[in-house]
């Protein structure tokens, strides 16, 4: 399927991964290698979600934030293009995103958990702090997750503030 979209002219195939970081040690065992068979032979750039989860209140709770270690080195060598990371409402430190390796990184800097629209201001700063150790070509600014149960004026707010963002990263890259 991934190939057939590529072959349809998407320019990116992005696979989501809801158990990477809840299981490292299967990811381990054999995710990573069931990864590199869904992106081999796709003619366009790939990306994997690595979903922390948005889990009902007292229902469940997000993966924690230092799993993401444990899988973001091996998920470096196995051929993807771009890593997804939820960033919004924990902050990675910044030296974590230089495991990357060549990949580039979509990160996560809208909380889709909530109807609050996040100030570009803000969302600049934290791409700042990232690009301190990533260079801007590897960088996408990206909501944590799909926005789809957000009413869709939220929504489009929320995507209009990571524009802005951009734009004030790219005038200053410009500058």
């Amino acid at each position: 399927e991934a190939r057939a979209l590529a072959d349809a002219g998407c320019a990116v195939v992005q696979f989501d991964e809801p158990a990477f970081i809840r299981e490292p040690e299967k990811f381990k065992a054999w995710g990573l290698d069931a990864l590199r068979a869904c992106i081999k032979g796709v003619g366009c750039a790939t990306a994997v979600h690595i979903c922390r989860g948005y889990p009902a209140p007292g229902r469940d709770v997000k993966a924690h934030t230092e799993l993401y270690g444990e899988v973001l080195g091996a998920l470096a060598t196995s051929g993807i293009s771009r890593i997804c990371v939820e960033d919004s409402t924990e902050h990675l430190p910044p030296a974590v995103y230089g495991r990357f390796g060549d990949c580039g990184l979509e990160l996560g800097l809208v909380n889709i958990g909530e109807h609050t629209i996040e100030n570009p201001a803000t969302i600049a700063a934290r791409a700042r702090e990232v690009l301190k150790v990533i260079s801007p070509e590897r960088l996408w600014l990206a909501p944590d997750c799909g926005l789809l149960l957000l009413p869709p004026p939220i929504a489009k707010a929320k995507l209009a503030a990571l524009v802005a963002a951009s734009d004030l990263l790219k005038n200053e890259q410009q500058s």
